[in-house]
């Protein structure tokens, strides 16, 4: 079976004629050979206002941007666009309320550990780590448990 790649010079978008499989964030053939590490996505700028609504709703119900662009197929800097030009303030700290991470420190007091902490709130550990860092909480490491 002939393959065929093609490399725009100036986009480095990269096009295969066989199928591709997604793999994490490998391309692989059906034939099983690496054709990428990335494909660029085409960037949808066709939002209904519905869609807009939608979007919105999403995002006042603390639905991070990252999700609502996961799932309307585009960047969360796209999403963080909508959301600015209809006045509505975007807002890089996941959690607003002191109650939560009030929450948050006193379950790493409770010898949580960072991973299920974040798994329970739906983020990254690094998010945790960051956090429990800003109110100056001593974090432990591996040996302290």
């Amino acid at each position: 079976m002939q393959r065929a790649r093609k490399m725009a010079s100036s986009k480095n978008i990269i096009t295969h004629e066989s199928a591709l499989v997604n793999q994490g964030e490998l391309y692989i053939s059906a034939d099983g050979e690496m054709v990428a590490r990335q494909l660029r996505k085409i960037q949808r700028r066709d939002f209904s206002e519905a869609d807009i609504a939608a979007i919105i709703a999403a995002y006042q119900s603390r639905v991070s941007t990252t999700k609502i662009a996961a799932d309307y197929g585009c960047h969360p800097n796209t999403i963080s666009g909508i959301l600015k030009k209809r006045g509505i303030e975007v807002n890089l700290r996941i959690f607003k309320s002191e109650e939560e991470v009030r929450r948050i420190i006193s379950l790493y007091e409770k010898k949580h550990t960072i991973e299920a902490i974040a798994k329970q709130f739906g983020v990254g550990s690094a998010t945790i780590n960051r956090l429990l860092h800003e109110n100056g909480v001593r974090v432990r490491g591996r040996w302290d448990y």
